[in-house]
């Protein structure tokens, strides 16, 4: 059998064996309509299914046509499994990834990994040693209006030179909660991975400041300033600005009409009744030759010279499928670029001198 360039044999087919763990509440918006268009391409195939809620497991398995699992471990162990979902992990914690990451198998992670450093970089070591593809979802970075900002940086705007990001904080009862973004921590930890994504490069100084009032729900607001390494062609070094404020600031006056098309939610669609509870976000990007807005997951705004282009980008492949579309290929051996734990581990560490820079309202030095 012909050998891949990392030296893993090839598989006979490009059919991936997926076992799905922890359905949750995003699992029938989010997660299954790309699971099964994944499927109806011959991408994947549904190995089994385990929730801690049986019933709901068995209900997602009958449509895949599978079986539903007991447990973990049971279902990690099939010889029909090639890769791992792990969706929510709830009351286990982290014994799912740690099962996986013992039978060596390629794991896509949705949500929160904590905020344990340490732990993290336990992690890390391991799956780096044996070789495991360790994936998170880290979903700003697929979305179609950043797929399609890319290629206006490759080929109209050039490259991004300031990011300007201004952000809401999900409530802890946002309906429809989307997996890893449910906390401030977590919330700003996808914000700095979309920054380092687009900007292609790595923070080296941090200063975080208060800004708004001084009332007591507008202490939630700060303002973080980021100044990234150079790059070889930059005549200057980029930098990012994220305007951040807390849901207690964010009154019903702020919030778009009723019949604006603005979706800020990268993750889920606007509905009726997530209006008034999903996370607002305005992304803007200056770039060497033009600039662009993103307003919402499927639409951007860019200018050229006098020229500004409105794009609709509903028909594109959801964010979800974008990634399960790259995990299926690291998985069969592709070479793909993908995020991984250390990116993690890095927006953790940003993130952590974010935290610093706000208690000391000092500069926090990173090393690039």
């Amino acid at each position: 059998m012909p050998l891949c360039p990392l030296g893993a044999p090839l598989r006979a087919t490009n059919m991936v064996r997926l076992a799905i763990l922890g359905l949750g509440p995003a699992w029938d918006i989010r997660y299954a309509p790309a699971v099964e268009r994944m499927r109806r391409a011959g991408r994947i195939s549904v190995a089994g299914v385990f929730d801690s809620v049986f019933t709901r497991a068995h209900h997602a398995a009958s449509h895949f046509e599978t079986c539903p699992a007991s447990g973990v471990r049971s279902l990690l162990e099939r010889t029909t499994v090639d890769a791992v979902l792990i969706l929510e992990r709830g009351w286990q914690d982290r014994y799912p990834i740690n099962v996986a990451f013992e039978l060596g198998k390629p794991t896509l992670i949705a949500g929160s990994l904590g905020e344990d450093i340490g732990l993290l970089e336990s992690l890390c070591s391991h799956v780096k040693e044996r070789g495991i593809t360790a994936m998170p979802e880290f979903s700003r970075r697929y979305t179609p209006a950043t797929c399609r900002l890319n290629e206006l940086i490759a080929t109209r705007l050039g490259p991004a030179e300031h990011l300007t990001i201004d952000a809401v904080l999900p409530t802890p009862d946002i309906h429809g909660k989307i997996p890893g973004q449910t906390t401030g921590f977590d919330f700003l930890i996808g914000l700095l991975d979309w920054c380092r994504y687009i900007l292609r490069s790595e923070p080296v100084v941090i200063d975080t400041r208060p800004f708004g009032g001084s009332t007591q729900s507008q202490q939630q607001d700060y303002l973080v300033q980021i100044g990234f390494r150079r790059r070889q062609s930059d005549a200057r070094a980029p930098r990012a600005q994220l305007r951040i404020r807390g849901p207690a600031t964010f009154s019903q006056s702020n919030r778009p009409a009723a019949n604006s098309s603005v979706d800020n939610n990268p993750e889920k669609p606007a509905t009726a009744d997530t209006e008034n509870s999903v996370p607002q976000l305005l992304f803007e990007v200056e770039c060497a030759n033009g600039r662009a807005i993103l307003e919402s997951s499927c639409e951007i705004t860019w200018t050229l010279g006098e020229r500004t282009h409105i794009e609709s980008l509903a028909s594109e492949r959801s964010e979800i499928e974008v990634i399960l579309d790259q995990f299926c290929r690291r998985v069969v051996g592709g070479l793909i670029p993908a995020p991984d734990l250390s990116d993690v581990l890095r927006n953790m560490t940003i993130a952590r001198a974010v935290a610093d820079s706000r208690t000391t309202n000092a500069p926090v030095l990173l090393e690039p």
